[in-house]
């Protein structure tokens, strides 16, 4: 009898691994995909994504199976789903170029299994229906016959209707031997980009953590290599780096800026800003305080009897250093002084373009340094050269907030992060990671099942 169970649950095992092979170990399909137009590609594999979501369940089936549905809930009016309208296939694939397809990111053709589910669910999302395209803020769903296009735009009011057209008709595709296909078709990892000017970049969902790692090309100069301070990670956050001015990203940036608001809150033309600063810049947010003042006011009574009113008032204090260098000797500083951003009062010279907190400026040579100190630190700083580095202690942050930058600390995912970091090195070498508490659950379970 012995002997047979161990017969049965070898014979169980043996399935299970066939199908396991069978499901996740098949090779992702390219041909007959991408239009031989592409210049960037991202693969998506699915069959990964799902293997994470598969293991993290079989580890903490408990998490999964925890009932969050009430009485009232079963008696809501009938849910549409997007699985059930859409055959999704081992690996997602998006794609663009700089030319036809500059104005989005485009989805590889999706098979409908039922289109007509598909489109109740994207009306009971709130997306706009014109004819077969649905649109909502930047993603566009186009359907034609029981096919299926997604789209991300860069712009929600850009009209994109003609290149989903081309894309639906497309019969030139990239085959396996094409150089831009390669590093996709080599790789293992969850998420993937690849591009014709040879960045490449892999993202993956790990065990509390999600990474990506990679390079960009060595043309990309959005950032500048220079020698740059090192802080460490018992900052609360910092950022550090140089921007290329000249380059399209940050001037088209700055025409994102609401520029009159910017001049509204600090009587500081941001124009005028750039122009006297070299790009390089550096803020340390060491910590932040909390302490509470009791304020004292008098009223009267009935009597006219003076009266004694304490409250309390609870004030954040943030210890930090921003610097921004200039491009030649103290003209930023002189700016900040000429536009009254920078004023000597009893015998302080503040920054009070900003007058949330009371900050300090402090001219050196080439920059100006904001801080909340009356006196820079003279510890030195160990320097190395990057272009870009930065990192956030998210879980510490949410504890005392900044006025200017709230996190939704109530939101369920929010209250799941630990911290996260980035770095940019001289050689375009990227690395970020974002890390959870819990370091026990795969990063893509945790987000889909807190």
């Amino acid at each position: 009898m012995k002997k047979k169970r161990v017969y049965i649950f070898i014979g169980i095992g043996i399935l299970l691994m066939l199908l396991y092979l069978f499901r996740y170990k098949q090779d992702s399909t390219f041909i007959n995909r991408i239009p031989n137009s592409a210049t960037a590609i991202i693969n998506i594999n699915t069959r990964q994504l799902e293997h994470h979501i598969v293991f993290d369940f079989l580890k903490h089936p408990i998490t999964y199976l925890k009932s969050e549905t009430t009485a009232r809930d079963s008696i809501k009016k009938p849910k549409f789903s997007l699985t059930k309208g859409i055959e999704i296939p081992k690996n997602i694939l998006f794609f663009t170029n700089n030319s036809t397809l500059k104005k989005a990111w485009y989805s590889s053709v999706f098979e409908m299994s039922n289109p007509e589910e598909l489109s109740r669910y994207l009306l009971t999302k709130n997306f706009k229906k014109n004819n077969t395209i649905y649109s909502k803020d930047n993603f566009v769903f186009a359907l034609k016959d029981k096919q299926l296009i997604i789209a991300i735009t860069y712009d929600k009011k850009s009209n994109i209707t003609e290149a989903i057209q081309t894309i639906f008709n497309e019969k030139d595709f990239l085959n396996d031997g094409s150089p831009l296909l390669k590093p996709i078709l080599e790789n293992a990892s969850d998420i993937c980009l690849t591009t014709t000017n040879h960045d490449f970049f892999e993202a993956n969902f790990k065990d509390g953590m999600f990474k990506i790692q990679g390079k960009a090309n060595p043309n990309f100069d959005l950032f500048i290599s220079t020698m740059q301070p090192e802080f460490t990670q018992n900052s609360l956050a910092f950022i550090t780096g140089k921007i290329n001015k000249t380059h399209v990203l940050f001037k088209n940036s700055l025409q994102i800026i609401n520029q009159s608001k910017f001049n509204k809150i600090t009587h500081l033309s941001l124009d005028s800003i750039t122009d006297q600063w070299s790009g390089t810049f550096s803020f340390n947010l060491k910590s932040i305080k909390s302490k509470t003042d009791t304020i004292i006011t008098y009223n009267y009574d009935d009597d006219f009897n003076k009266v004694e009113i304490k409250s309390t008032q609870k004030l954040i204090i943030p210890e930090l250093e921003f610097e921004l260098k200039s491009e030649k000797d103290s003209i930023l500083y002189n700016y900040f002084l000429q536009e009254n951003a920078i004023q000597v009062i009893e015998n302080e010279t503040l920054f009070v373009a900003f007058p949330l907190y009371k900050l300090y400026a402090h001219p050196t040579k080439r920059s100006v340094i904001i801080s909340d100190k009356k006196g820079v630190a003279s510890i030195p700083v160990k320097e190395s050269v990057f272009k870009l580095k930065g990192y956030f202690n998210i879980e510490e942050y949410i504890q005392n907030q900044l006025d200017f930058i709230s996190l939704p600390s109530e939101n369920e995912h929010i209250k799941l992060l630990k911290e996260t970091s980035f770095q940019l090195s001289n050689k375009n070498k990227l690395s970020v990671k974002v890390n959870l508490k819990n370091a026990n659950r795969n990063f893509l379970g945790q987000l889909i099942k807190p």
